[in-house]
């Protein structure tokens, strides 16, 4: 949220909540190639926003905030709340959305994790944004029964001991430890704890080699015990109006000590009116390729990122196999999708490879008079996929995972057979499980103010 902060419209924090939808919603009339047809996760009428995504064998698990009254939690009227919702049959059909927590004011920036304990105990992390301030407080809260129960929030910032909160946090977590990153303003914390059932989180600071506000947007451990975050650093040039610097951080000692390098720079973002702050800029998804028998595994950085200033943003990768110190030269993802608006990417990858994600309004070519505030002004826009078996080369075929036909989906005015009017959020989310299947959630609206809808789609 934050930087990238949607502004909520007054009107819509009165919507009520309705019957949920999951597992009654009909099935589209033809599923993308490999991929089954897209379902509307969430509130018939939402207003669902910036999705994220986990799994764990057959449980899938979406988590993301609803602007309205928070269910199950009478009498809080917040102006937004984190809602969860599960399916026990890998996403075949999907139980009611509910809260996990009952906490006033505004939750935002949804992040899940999957891990397993001793004795086959499968544990689910969960981690938001309370607060739509700079000092906001990041909660955590975990689940051991597959999301039915929940354990009272941890707050990750510790303000109650002389710590600071922040922005859109990023989480990552290994059986009992959990490590949690966020900004604030221009520095960047990780927060540890070793045992979240007994040991408080512990800040860090890391090095902001931009010196900007730098928002976090992705992370992971690789198969060695390093642990890395990505950032996007953004000059303040009167507002969110600079270039962006793409980073990573890397700590091999469970994020005590860091060391940070540049991915790349993208050029000063579009700013059309009616986002919010730096709604539109460049971003960093992180996937980690294990590579057995070697000494590091692969880096695989996914960001999309402007050549010039105020140019259309593409959608680029490069790969680091030496811990993030060099990378590879920039590849385009969609070199015959030029001059479109292209972002919010997402990135998974296992041993199988790497699994991509995007969005871009190229079936309209609407850069760069878009108007994010005006219904239908951004065109047409549509959800991307590709995959690499090595996260270097052998890019597949791109498929569409948003449809195509909606209209045997919802009725809702923004969507039709060719695509949706406005991205969602500026972030959607992927998972894999173990048998190589690709999970995805992402949003979508008539335009930044919404109301919007959360959808689900896997292989």
């Amino acid at each position: 949220m934050g930087k990238k902060a949607r502004v909520l419209p007054g009107a819509l924090a009165a919507i009520g909540l309705v019957a949920w939808i999951g597992a009654t919603l009909p099935a589209a009339a033809a599923a993308p190639s490999g991929f089954q047809a897209a379902r509307q996760l969430g509130f018939p009428s939402g207003d669902d926003w910036e999705p994220a995504v986990a799994v764990d064998g057959s449980h899938v698990y979406a988590f993301w905030m609803h602007f309205g009254q928070p269910p199950d939690c009478p009498p809080l009227t917040g102006s937004s709340h984190m809602v969860f919702q599960a399916s026990a049959d890998g996403g075949k059909t999907w139980g009611p959305p509910h809260s996990i927590a009952c906490q006033p004011e505004f939750g935002a920036d949804a992040q899940l994790a999957v891990t397993t304990l001793p004795n086959d105990v499968h544990r689910l992390y969960a981690s938001w944004m309370q607060s739509n301030q700079a000092n906001s407080p990041i909660f955590v809260a975990f689940s051991d029964d597959f999301g039915g129960s929940w354990s009272a929030p941890v707050n990750a910032t510790r303000l109650d001991h002389g710590g600071s909160g922040g922005d859109k946090d990023i989480l990552v977590a290994r059986g009992r430890e959990v490590w949690v990153t966020w900004e604030h303003l221009a520095s960047n914390v990780v927060a540890h704890t070793p045992n979240i059932e007994t040991t408080g989180f512990a800040p860090v600071s890391v090095p902001n080699p931009s010196g900007q506000v730098s928002l976090a947007s992705g992370g992971g451990l690789d198969s060695h015990g390093n642990l890395y975050f990505t950032w996007g650093g953004v000059a303040q040039q009167g507002g969110a109006n600079g270039p962006t610097t793409l980073w990573i951080g890397r700590s091999p000692d469970n994020g005590a000590t860091w060391t940070t390098s540049t991915i790349d720079v993208s050029a000063t973002a579009p700013s059309p009116s009616g986002s919010g702050w730096d709604y539109w800029g460049a971003s960093t998804a992180l996937a980690i390729v294990p590579r057995p028998g070697q000494a590091t595994d692969r880096l695989v950085a996914v960001y999309n990122a402007g050549l010039s200033p105020g140019a259309p943003e593409k959608i680029f990768e490069r790969y680091s196999d030496d811990l993030g110190a060099s990378w590879s030269a920039r590849q385009d993802l969609a070199p015959s999708a030029d001059l479109v608006w292209h972002g919010f990417p997402a990135a998974v990858a296992d041993a199988g490879g790497v699994h991509v994600t995007w969005m871009d309004n190229r079936n309209s070519g609407a850069f760069p008079t878009c108007q994010t505030d005006a219904f239908g002004s951004c065109g047409t826009w549509n959800v991307w996929y590709t995959t690499s078996a090595d996260g270097a080369t052998g890019w597949t075929p791109q498929v569409r995972l948003d449809g195509p036909a909606f209209s045997a989906l919802a009725p809702h005015a923004y969507q039709s057979s060719a695509g949706f009017m406005h991205p969602y959020g500026d972030y959607m989310s992927m998972a894999l499980d173990a048998g190589g299947h690709t999970y995805a959630v992402w949003g979508e609206g008539p335009d930044y103010a919404g109301p919007g809808s959360v959808w689900f789609t896997r292989s």
